[in-house]
């Protein structure tokens, strides 16, 4: 694990080639982020919506909920797998502050302590799309259920 402690500025400096990739890497890390919100704007209203279109058409309820499912975990995957691209790029674009004396980074990796508090450092991003399969999994199971008893 990396020390996220701010660093005085000092009076090393970054090589040309060391500005190029810190500014690759914050492109890349901004891309995967992109990708991940844009998968979910699109996937996580399919997924959920499905739920709903088979309360409609009761005799789609398996074919929805295998496509429903397989389209989250796909979106899962595809969210941490560019998660984990995004963790092993702030590594180096922190190593490279602590050397040019910046402290960008390294602040955002710990908050100041009046947000340690906050809700939203005690659940993380990626805690919330397990939770999120698992509530998709509840609804259909729910819905699965009400589809049996009504029949």
């Amino acid at each position: 694990m990396t020390d996220l402690t701010p660093v005085p500025p000092s009076s090393a400096s970054l090589s040309e080639d060391e500005r190029m990739e810190y500014s690759e890497i914050s492109q890349s890390t901004r891309h995967d982020d992109t990708m991940i919100y844009q998968a979910a704007s699109t996937i996580l209203p399919l997924s959920f919506g499905a739920v709903a279109v088979a309360t409609q058409f009761p005799k789609m309820a398996a074919p929805l909920a295998v496509l429903s499912v397989v389209l989250y975990i796909y979106w899962l995957l595809l969210a941490t797998r560019l998660s984990w691209y995004t963790s092993v790029r702030r590594e180096r674009q922190r190593e490279l502050e602590r050397k040019a004396g910046l402290n960008h980074h390294l602040l955002l990796g710990n908050p100041p302590s009046k947000l340690r508090s906050a809700l939203g450092n005690k659940i993380s991003i990626r805690s919330v799309r397990w939770w999120g399969l698992l509530i998709l999994a509840v609804a259909w199971v729910v819905t699965v259920c009400n589809l049996q008893l009504s029949a």
